[in-house]
Formats: structure tokens, C-alpha cells, sequence
């Protein structure tokens, strides 16, 4: 008879290589990434900083570029940032690509044991770390890598400060410290903020229904100030820093509004091929004339996080599953943050002077965050919630219902109107179809499992978890392009 720690490792286990093994192209086969600023930013820096480090120097200053510029000071290099040290130790095409592939195994991992620390079974948990780790949104990052460095250290944050308020001590709070200087020290500006106001209502939360304010509060500011002392080193020479850069000057708020999430594309968190659709060649957009006129582009390529997780989402807010009203709360306020122009809240962040952020889209990662955690709770209540499982079975008729009529009524002559598309494009329109099928399909398939009277509760489970694998899996290589 195993142990439950001995079960939690295979567990994890079996959970990390699941994730590696949507990778193994990019270990093993010699497969890149290559989209959006990889081979323009992000491989040249980390070239650079790799050379430096090889030669056993602080990477203090680029003296490739120009005349030579700081380097250390620059957050866009992350060089103090500790997976980054991985590019000395090996060829830059094997470690650049093994460091993004880490991430994603730290993500999955982080939110593993988060859902264990919520009291939630193996199998949940499994379902919330790889529905993260894999989900659109974290794909997407694969080419906004300060981005993916931050997301992945999220559950480790919420994680340990749960173990914080579960059992109150100054060492508890240390380990709190480290995953968010991680994330200072990924030097993101938005993701620094949204993880702090992230800490910061989870600490509220729990004092609300606690009604231990000291602890909780006390906790989550001691614990901003010990990761802001730990990240100093890269914090305080990027605000130096930002005085002789381009982001000396305060931004326009036009400028500041481009990436403006428009609302309807929340409705991507159901149907991901609503506004464009992801191929292993090409990330196609036929959205943008009308969603992103000036960018032309998503700044986020994919917000989805699977059609089980959004039944468990929406059943759980009918249900009201335990974190309910904080993840409603939560979410809202992020993807309002998000909608920049289109909404209230950054217009008036801007008023009140932030005025050198940009990109109010960067903002949803705080919500997709937040409904990832809050599905994952929801599957563990499917173990014994006969009325959750009928209302996400309800839920994805009505999904089903609404995605059918969607498929027999776009003909290519409509689909080219809609879109404003310059000319009538079969195959951008068959995309659109397909893409809309395969939500209907796996709609079906975690409909009917919800539905199934004579499941045993973790047989049930397991089937969902099997269904959300494909439905993820079957999207890796097109939402993360690769090429030889």
C-alpha cells in the first residue's frame, strides 16, 4: 500500500511528463519557436548575456550594441534573474529553448500543489496544473517570455501564501518571498502588479471570512517588501535606468491604450477559433480589421482555457463552489483592466497617473489565473456535486446549442463580410467551421461525462481530465508554431 506522499509523486510525475511530453519536438527533435520577438529580442539578448556569462564576467554592460549600453540595468535581459544563468551551460538554441520548457513544468507543478494545499484530491489538482500549464493563455506566452517567466511562479505565490495563512510563522512568510521575487526579478511591470493585487485579495478574502485582518494583511505586505529586497538587485538599477530610456517620457493615453482587449472577445474563453485560429504554420487573425485595427495582431494570442474548464467554471459560479464570489470579483476587475480603452478602470489608472504602462491587455492574466484556480476547484467537487454535474451538463447544451447554427449558417460570403476580409477566402472560412466543430465536439463529449449517471466519481473525473488532455494537446503546436 503506497503512502499519500508516495501517490502525490507519482502523481507529479506522471503530471510533469504529460506536459514534457507536448514538448519533446522542441527537446529532442531540434524543433524552435520562432514567433513574434523571439528571433528579434529574445534570442539576441539571451545570446548576448550567454557570451558574457561564459566568460566569467558580471553581465554588467552589452558592449554589443552601439557604442555599448547597460545591460544589468535593462530588465528586458532578466540577467539576474536565475533560470536565464541556464544559457551558459550548454548551446544557446538547446538552453534558450530548455528554459521556456521549464517554465512550463513550474507552472504545472505550482498549481499541482496549490490545489493540494486547497485540501483538493490528486486528480483535481493534476487537472488544474496541466489545464494552466497548457492552457491557451500560457501557450500564448511562449513568445512574451517576461511574461511566461511571471505566470509560472503565479501558483507558487498562491501556494505558498496559503500555507502562510494556514499556519502563521516568519519562515512560512520567507518562502512566500521567493516565488514573487521571481517574479520582480522577471521585472515585468503589469505582472508585478497584477501578482501583488492578486496577493493582496486572497489575503482580504481570507480575512473576511477569518476575521484574522492581522495576520493576513501584515503577511502579504511583509512578504511584497522581503521579494522587493531580494529583487533589489535588478529593481533599483532598472528605475535608474528608465531615466535615460525611451520610458522617461510619460506615455500618451492613446499610446498607452493600444492592446485594448475589446470585451467581445471573451467570448474566446468558449469558442478559441472565434476571431482567429492557430495553425502549426501560421497564427491567422481574420478578427483584427475589426478588434485590432491598429495593432493587427492579438497581443495575446490565445486566452483559452478549454471547454471542461469552462463548464467547471460556469457550473461552479451556479453552484457557488467555495471561492466563487472572490474568483467573480477577481476576474471582472482584471478583464475590465484589460479592455483599456473600452472600459473604465485604465483610463482611470492613467488619470490618476500611470502614465508610462501600456497594453492594457497584459491585465487578463490575473483573471484566466484566477478561473483556472477556481475550475480546478470545481473538478474536485464534481467527485460528489450531483447538481454542479447537471448544471455543467445544461451548461454545454446550451454551449452546443449556440455553436451549431454558428457552423450551418457561415457560408463564405458571410464570414467575408463580417470580417471585412478583403476578398472571399474558403480556406480562412473552413478554419472558422472547424474550429467552431471541434468546440462543439469536445462540448459534447464533457457534457455527456457530466451527464453519465453510473460513473464512479473518479473513473468521471479521469474521463474530463482525459478530454481536456486532447482538447489542450490537440492545440500545442499551433498556438506555439515551430519550424526547423
Amino acid at each position: 500500500m503506497l503512502s499519500p506522499r508516495a501517490r502525490d509523486g507519482l502523481t507529479v510525475a506522471a503530471l510533469l511528463g504529460l506536459v514534457t511530453f507536448f514538448f519533446l519536438d522542441i527537446l529532442l527533435a531540434g524543433l524552435n519557436l520562432y514567433t513574434r520577438d523571439i528571433p528579434l529580442v529574445y534570442y539576441p539578448e539571451r545570446a548576448v548575456l550567454r557570451t558574457i556569462l561564459r566568460a566569467g564576467a558580471l553581465p554588467l554592460w552589452n558592449h554589443f550594441a552601439s557604442g555599448g549600453q547597460p545591460l544589468a540595468a535593462n530588465p528586458g535581459y532578466e540577467a539576474f534573474y536565475p533560470p536565464q544563468w541556464l544559457l551558459a551551460l550548454g548551446p544557446l538554441r538547446d538552453m534558450f529553448h530548455l528554459e521556456i520548457v521549464l517554465h512550463y513544468l513550474i507552472a504545472a507543478l505550482g498549481m499541482y500543489l496549490f490545489g493540494r494545499s486547497l485540501g483538493l484530491s490528486r486528480t483535481a489538482s493534476a487537472y488544474g496544473g496541466f489545464a494552466w500549464a497548457l492552457g491557451g493563455l500560457m501557450l500564448a506566452l511562449s513568445n512574451l517570455l517576461p511574461f511566461l517567466f511571471s505566470a509560472a511562479w503565479l501558483p507558487w505565490v498562491a501556494f505558498t501564501f496559503r500555507r502562510y495563512l494556514m499556519d502563521a510563522g516568519i519562515r512560512r512568510l520567507a518562502v512566500v518571498a521567493l516565488p514573487l521575487a521571481m517574479i520582480f526579478l522577471a521585472a515585468d511591470v503589469s505582472m508585478m502588479m497584477q501578482t501583488c493585487a492578486l496577493l493582496a485579495a486572497y489575503a482580504i478574502d481570507h480575512a473576511r471570512r477569518t476575521g484574522a485582518w492581522r495576520s493576513a494583511l501584515t503577511g502579504c505586505v511583509i512578504a511584497g517588501l522581503l521579494a522587493a529586497a531580494i529583487a533589489a538587485v535588478q529593481l533599483i538599477p532598472a528605475l535608474d535606468f528608465q531615466r535615460d530610456s525611451g520610458r522617461a517620457a510619460p506615455l500618451t493615453l492613446a499610446v498607452a491604450t493600444h492592446w485594448s482587449m475589446p470585451p467581445v472577445r471573451l467570448a474566446e474563453l468558449i469558442w478559441p477559433a472565434a476571431f482567429g485560429s492557430a495553425t502549426p504554420d501560421a497564427i491567422l487573425s481574420w478578427g483584427s480589421s475589426r478588434l485590432y485595427a491598429d495593432e493587427g495582431i492579438p497581443f495575446y494570442f490565445s486566452i483559452y482555457p478549454g471547454i471542461v474548464s469552462v463548464l467547471l467554471i460556469a457550473a461552479g459560479f451556479v453552484r457557488r463552489v467555495r471561492g466563487a464570489g472572490h474568483t467573480a470579483l477577481v476576474a471582472s476587475v482584471s478583464f475590465v483592466m484589460a479592455m483599456g480603452k473600452y472600459g473604465p478602470l485604465f483610463p482611470l489608472f492613467y488619470r490618476l497617473g500611470m502614465h508610462s504602462l501600456r497594453y492594457p491587455e497584459k491585465f487578463a492574466v490575473a483573471g484566466i489565473f484566477a478561473l483556472s484556480a477556481f475550475a480546478m476547484t470545481s473538478a474536485d467537487a464534481v467527485l460528489r456535486d450531483a447538481i454542479l454535474r447537471r448544471a455543467a451538463f445544461r451548461i454545454g447544451l446550451v454551449i452546443s446549442a449556440v455553436t451549431l447554427p454558428i457552423i450551418v449558417v457561415t457560408s463564405d460570403e458571410r464570414f467575408a463580410r463580417l470580417w471585412r476580409l478583403p476578398s472571399i477566402d474558403p480556406y480562412l472560412a473552413n478554419r472558422f467551421r472547424l474550429g467552431m466543430l471541434m468546440t462543439l465536439v469536445f462540448t459534447i463529449i464533457a457534457a455527456t461525462i457530466f451527464a453519465a449517471g453510473r460513473l464512479a466519481p473518479r473513473l468521471r473525473l479521469l474521463l474530463l481530465a482525459a478530454t481536456a488532455i486532447v482538447d489542450l494537446g490537440l492545440r500545442v503546436t499551433s498556438t506555439m508554431p515551430r519550424t526547423t
